[in-house]
């Protein structure tokens, strides 16, 4: 599937595991907290119930894995869960991605310095290349999930509905698996990328005009989030924005209790001029008003 390659593109293995699970397996992370498909013949105790989520088999990998000191894993599997439906003499199946990356960025080598563990952008990189070959662009929520890190997660949103989550594992839930290293997982349901999936690709000339970049340092109450600052700007209607990027976050003494300072690079540029000072002040200015009035925004000196 496209989904696959994608994803092997990217640095990741392919696991294939059962969709047979036990009955704690099977609920502990079901997204819709629905009572599992009980099976009415189980192979074994140990496995009871069809699976709500992909995740217990990527972790259950991961720790076969470790335990063999093979540590540093990037692990995706393709595969449907199932859910009972009320009154169905068969569950629902829906086709979900799920990865797990654990370890070392990168493979330790001889000549350079890459020592560094993957962290939630690592994972949240990975979604995004998936993404971005399917022609889509996503948005994103804090997750509210029980067994992800309040502040390392995120819902994934297409077209303003969730279709699944990234983040941290929480430790006390990577502990019941017994791992005691940080995990990192996402899991996202398909069918709604393979209906919004976008193949009309375009050819961009390179831009004749040079650009101008200009700083933002904004200080904003903590539930303000970087892609709500984002979308606002994107929305102005000023077609000399070329791109918004967020490049520092502080909070510190000198940022009041309950409020954040946000830095953002904007790329100013036009298609048929070479843009003045003046054309960008005006409309940076603009920018600034809007945070203001939207967020309460202030400049942090």
């Amino acid at each position: 599937t496209l989904a696959a390659d994608l994803m092997t593109a990217s640095g990741f293995l392919e696991i294939i595991t059962m969709s047979f699970v036990s009955q704690k397996e099977a609920g502990e992370f079901n997204p819709t907290g629905a009572e599992p498909p009980v099976l009415l013949n189980p192979l074994t105790e140990d496995y009871t119930h069809m699976r709500t989520s992909l995740i217990p088999g990527l972790l259950q990998t991961a720790k076969r894995n470790i335990n063999f000191r093979n540590e540093d894993l990037k692990l995706y599997e393709v595969g449907k869960t199932f859910t009972a439906v009320s009154g169905a003499d068969l569950p629902r199946e829906d086709l979900k991605l799920a990865v797990l990356l654990t370890g070392l960025r990168r493979p330790l080598v001889w000549n350079e310095r890459c020592d560094e563990d993957v962290d939630f952008f690592d994972v949240k990189g990975a979604l995004e290349n998936l993404l971005e070959g399917f022609g889509l662009e996503a948005k994103y929520a804090p997750s509210t999930a029980p067994f992800l890190h309040p502040g390392k997660s995120a819902d994934v949103l297409l077209n303003g509905l969730s279709i699944g989550y990234v983040g941290e594992l929480v430790a006390f839930k990577a502990r019941e698996h017994d791992l005691d290293k940080k995990l990192y997982i996402s899991e996202i349901s398909l069918e709604p990328m393979f209906e919004n999936i976008r193949n009309d690709g375009r050819f961009v000339a390179i831009p004749r005009y040079p650009f101008i970049e200009r700083d933002l340092s904004i200080i904003v109450e903590e539930k303000v989030s970087s892609d709500m600052i984002k979308r606002l700007i994107s929305h102005l209607g000023h077609d000399i924005i070329r791109s918004v990027n967020l490049f520092d976050l502080y909070r510190g003494e000198s940022i009041p209790k309950g409020r954040r300072s946000l830095a953002f690079r904007i790329r100013y540029q036009s298609e048929d001029r070479t843009l003045t000072d003046e054309d960008v002040q005006r409309v940076h200015s603009h920018v600034l008003a809007a945070l203001g009035r939207e967020f309460g925004a202030s400049v942090r000196e």
